[in-house]
């Protein structure tokens, strides 16, 4: 496949074959129209399928990425170290400036305080037995490694 049909490749079979580091556009899709899916990413992981690894840039020509048995290899062993991610740091100190509204916003609190307090409001609630599916989404996770919601 060329790099320009990317638009086959279904979003969540993307993020599996990113996650996993493997190229899902070596992959025949199922999908409608042809679509790699995120089973058909899964039924090649499972098949043990040799997939070569995502090269890092998608111009790069392919002979450079599979040169040598460690250059290709390189790829796959970087996707499983993780990462460590850093969370930035918020300041609290400074001062708070109270910004007047203009007169768009000042429509729209007035509508929206006109709809609460003048329309009449419904709530309600139900109990619901879920325990079957509750069991049927656990199956499916462990036999499927499926999530579903």
């Amino acid at each position: 496949r060329d790099v320009a049909d990317e638009f086959v490749l279904m979003p969540s079979a993307r993020h599996l074959s990113q996650s996993k580091g493997v190229d899902a556009t070596v992959l025949v899709g199922t999908g409608k129209g042809g679509r790699v899916t995120k089973g058909d990413v899964l039924a090649a992981l499972a098949n043990g399928t040799e997939m070569p690894p995502l090269s890092s840039s998608a111009t790069a020509p392919a002979v450079e990425t599979a040169a040598t048995p460690q250059a290709a290899a390189a790829p796959v062993a970087a996707a499983s170290t993780p990462v460590v991610a850093t969370i930035p740091e918020i300041s609290t100190e400074g001062a708070y400036e109270d910004v007047p509204n203009n007169n768009m916003r000042k429509v729209i609190a007035k509508r929206l305080t006109e709809s609460k307090r003048d329309v009449p409001h419904f709530y309600t609630s139900m109990e619901v037995e879920l325990d079957e599916v509750m069991a049927l989404r656990k199956s499916l996770a462990s036999k499927h490694d499926v999530k579903v919601s």
